[in-house]
């Protein structure tokens, strides 16, 4: 039997219906590859500004949407037009939210519980106390919140609470007031500060004495980007050494905590007014903004060229890996857009035998003095990209980052508008039935935090997004550099052995070293040196071969 099949696909779904439909017809031992599905969104959908037409989509070529329907224009292309949506853990279906407790006697008269935490009010100031013993104490860091409005989110089984403040006059979507409280000391904390790393493109930290009187304790101010009953995730504005300090905040930080009590951090050298955060099934990705017309206030050459981090969400604890502009003549350095796709792209297979590779990769559209696409490597290899290479000066550890090669076929010259300025600069947004959710913190209004949006098409894969694991209980860290040319010949991959840190869960650790039974031998603290840093606890060789411990307890 014949299957009748479009001879030319009007639209984006179209075309992966079209090839969806092959594969079913071919049958699941015959891989029918199809190329990467892109096409341009309006930049203003982001902006509140008016949609204009969006002519253009990319499947192996460019192509023009087919003819439109009695509708109007911006009916027809309402599903490739990215709309603003509330995520589930901002409708208050996922973060635990406070009770009235009426029998409970307190400092005030509205007393609140929250699983094993009682909070209560008194001339603006937080009071708690666990709901089983202690004494109610006054919590010791300055913030303006609502109880009505205030969630939290579970870890360790009740033994601690991340809880979220929110003002009387901050609206949805603005920055919250973030603390740890723990129940068996009754005691409020910060989260952990991210200190930046050499694979933040960071140099030494300058510490400065402080100047005037101390700074009263304030909460973490942050946005949250992602939440669930396992673990929630944290965008704030960080200095430059991990602190905040509120207009000296230029960077941000990225956590990362689950219920098991894990807490990764990661220093991302970009402000958050300028940091967009894209979310795909097995990534995040975040993107810095072209910005342009305007130059950078940036002495580090190599942060200049960084346009984004991508982030595996299998092993949060390995840091993003940088992706660097294009470096040469044909880059215009104007105007661009990044996103995450996957598809067949034969020019860039490294092996005859990949051939019909269609492994996810970044693809940059450049719309200044042309519209032009730019391909990077796959980037399914992330979490194993440290290498080591030999020369005759030693050994030099390098993380092969990812770069862009020009797609074959991809140039479309821009036409100049009537009043002779170029309307394509900064016009149009780079997107793929790939990218599930995109995130960004509007500007700030009068004596206010920016309000983080969320945006999504209609049109998108129906893959679910993979939960975010990590294996250890802090963020990963390294000596190497970042190189964007691979060294495949004097070089060997490394794997996973090149990171530094973690080391034993959080559960099997202990207060001490374990000494004196028959089976391990003493342990003995050995200093660090260049290739490991910090000072470390090293089993010396016994008597006998059957007294050491296995290898693999070890690592």
């Amino acid at each position: 039997m014949l299957v009748h099949l479009p001879q030319h696909a009007q639209d984006p779904a179209g075309f992966c219906a079209r090839t969806e439909l092959l594969q079913r017809v071919a049958g699941e031992d015959v891989p029918v590859p199809g190329p990467p599905v892109l096409w341009l969104s309006p930049r203003a959908a982001q902006q509140g500004h008016p949609l204009p037409y969006a002519p253009l989509w990319w499947a192996d070529g460019w192509r023009d949407f087919g003819p439109l329907p009695a509708a109007t224009h911006a009916q027809a292309h309402l599903s490739y037009v990215p709309r603003r949506f509330e995520p589930p853990w901002r409708c208050g279906s996922v973060l635990l939210r406070a009770a009235d407790a009426s029998l409970e006697a307190g400092p005030s008269s509205r007393v609140v519980q929250l699983l094993k935490v009682l909070l209560c009010e008194v001339d603006g100031n937080l009071w708690s106390k666990p709901a089983t013993g202690g004494e109610w104490r006054e919590c010791p860091f300055n913030l303006d919140f609502q109880l009505a409005r205030t969630e939290a989110f579970e870890v360790m089984g009740g033994q601690r609470y991340v809880f979220f403040f929110r003002s009387m006059g901050s609206a949805g979507g603005g920055s919250d007031s973030v603390l740890i409280y723990h129940v068996g000391r009754n005691e409020w904390t910060l989260p952990s500060s991210s200190r930046p790393t050499a694979s933040a493109h960071q140099g030494e930290v300058r510490w400065e004495t402080l100047r005037g009187p101390k700074p009263s304790p304030a909460p973490l101010k942050a946005w949250l980007l992602e939440a669930n009953l396992d673990y929630i995730v944290l965008l704030a504005p960080v200095a430059s050494d991990g602190m905040q300090r509120d207009k000296q905040d230029d960077h941000a930080v990225v956590h990362f905590l689950d219920c098991d009590g894990q807490v990764v951090s990661h220093h991302l050298p970009c402000s958050i007014g300028r940091l967009s955060v894209q979310r795909y099934s097995n990534y995040m990705l975040f993107v810095k903004a072209d910005e342009v017309g305007k130059e950078s206030n940036s002495s580090v050459l190599h942060e200049e060229k960084t346009a984004g981090w991508l982030w595996a969400v299998s092993d949060v604890a390995v840091p993003p890996l940088p992706v660097m502009l294009p470096d040469g003549p044909e880059w215009s350095h104007r105007a661009w857009s990044m996103v995450l796709a996957r598809g067949l792209a034969q020019e860039f297979s490294a092996a005859p035998n990949l051939q019909l590779d269609t492994a996810p990769r970044l693809y940059l559209l450049e719309e200044e003095p042309s519209i032009r696409l730019w391909a990077s490597r796959r980037v399914d290899d992330i979490l194993e990209t440290l290498h080591q290479q030999h020369s005759l000066d030693g050994s030099r550890f390098f993380r092969h980052v990812l770069s862009f090669s020009p797609v074959p076929g991809s140039e479309l010259l821009v036409e100049a508008s009537s009043n002779g300025e170029d309307a394509s600069s900064g016009t149009w947004l780079l997107w793929s039935p790939d990218l599930q959710h995109s995130a960004r913190v509007l500007p700030a209004e009068a004596n206010r935090k920016g309000k983080l949006g969320f945006w999504r098409c209609s049109v998108t894969f129906s893959d679910p997004l993979v939960l975010m694991q990590s294996s250890q209980p802090t963020a990963l860290r390294s000596f190497a550099v970042d190189s964007v040319e691979p060294h495949y010949v004097d070089s060997r991959p490394m794997g996973f052995k090149g990171w530094l840190g973690g080391g034993l869960p959080a559960e099997d650790a202990r207060v001490g070293p374990v000494t004196g039974q028959p089976c391990f031998p003493t342990w003995v603290r050995n200093e660090g040196n260049f290739d490991r840093p910090d000072d470390y606890w090293l089993h010396p060789l016994g008597q006998g071969v059957m007294q050491l411990p296995p290898m693999s307890s070890l690592r």
